[in-house]
């Protein structure tokens, strides 16, 4: 029985570990186009197509970024 739980519990972590990558993978693309429309080098547009969101949804992440940058100067 222990041995069940342990396996469920291996289970979990290795599942959470996997999505956090993911998740820290998106957020590291994040960055690194919302610099770029920071800068002038990319369309939001061309930034959305990118991570297949639309714009508007860009967008709001974009906002969130600069809050965020704003919160750590």
């Amino acid at each position: 029985m222990a041995s069940a739980i342990e396996r469920f519990k291996q289970e979990g972590r290795a599942e959470g570990k996997i999505e956090g990558k993911i998740e820290g993978k998106i957020e590291g693309k994040m960055e690194i186009l919302a610099s770029l429309v920071r800068e002038g080098i990319i369309s939001a547009a061309d930034a959305a197509k990118m991570l297949n969101v639309s714009e508007e949804e860009f967008m709001g992440q974009y906002q969130n970024f600069l809050t965020d940058e704003n919160k750590k100067q």
